[in-house]
C-alpha cells in the first residue's frame, strides 16, 4: 500500500498557485506543510498533485477529497478539479466546515485535503444514497448488494437531509455483516 495526502487553502491576494518550499515541504511530508493557492479549484489541483505525486506515477485506487468554502458551485469546481488530476479507481468526499490533513486543521476557511491510496488486491466501489419520503415513512434509494466477506462501507452524509441514526440502526438488518463508518457531512459555511 502506498498513499499520498496534502491540505491547500485559499491564501487571496496570491498569484501564485504555491510557493516552491511549500511544495517541497508538502511532497516530503513534513507534518504541517499547508499548500496555498488562489481559490478553491487552484486549491484543489495542488493538492491533488501533491498527493498523487508520492504515488511515483501509480493510479490511485482510492481518493478521498474534502472540501470547505462558501459557495456549492465552487465546492463542487473543487470537487471536479481534484478528480480530473486524480484519476482515480473510487473517490469519495464531501463539504464541511473545515478540513484536516498533514496534522493540521483548517476550520471556517476555504480549504481542501486529499488523501489517495494505492490498494494492491482491493475490490472497490462507491455508491450514492437517496431518500424518498413519503408521509409516514422514508425509503433509502441506493443501497449496494449484500456485503461480501471482507465489505465496509464508509457512510457520509448530511445529517440535515439523510436520517442517519434510523439508517445506521437499521443498517445491520438491511446489510447484514457490513461493517458502517460513518462521517457528517455540512453544507457549505457563509
Amino acid at each position: 500500500m502506498r498513499f499520498g495526502s496534502a491540505v491547500a487553502r485559499v491564501a487571496s491576494g496570491r498569484a501564485d498557485p504555491m510557493d516552491p518550499p511549500e511544495l517541497a515541504e508538502a511532497v516530503f511530508g513534513v507534518p504541517g506543510a499547508v499548500l496555498q493557492a488562489p481559490d478553491l479549484a487552484a486549491a484543489a489541483t495542488a493538492a491533488a498533485g501533491v498527493a498523487l505525486a508520492a504515488l511515483d506515477g501509480a493510479v490511485p485506487d482510492l481518493a478521498c477529497v474534502f472540501i470547505s468554502g462558501y459557495d456549492p458551485l465552487e465546492i463542487a469546481a473543487a470537487g471536479g478539479a481534484a478528480a480530473n488530476i486524480l484519476g482515480a479507481g473510487a473517490m469519495i468526499g464531501c463539504s464541511a466546515p473545515g478540513v484536516i490533513g498533514l496534522e493540521v486543521g483548517l476550520e471556517m476557511q476555504p480549504a481542501v485535503s486529499v488523501w489517495a491510496a494505492v490498494l494492491p488486491g482491493a475490490e472497490l466501489r462507491t455508491f450514492h444514497l437517496s431518500v424518498l419520503r413519503g408521509d409516514e415513512s422514508l425509503t433509502v434509494l441506493g443501497l449496494p448488494d449484500a456485503a461480501g466477506e471482507h465489505s465496509v462501507a464508509v457512510l457520509l452524509a448530511d445529517p440535515r437531509t439523510f436520517p442517519i441514526d434510523g439508517f445506521v440502526e437499521l443498517s445491520n438488518e438491511v446489510l447484514p455483516g457490513l461493517p458502517l463508518g460513518c462521517g457528517s457531512r455540512i453544507p457549505p459555511f457563509g
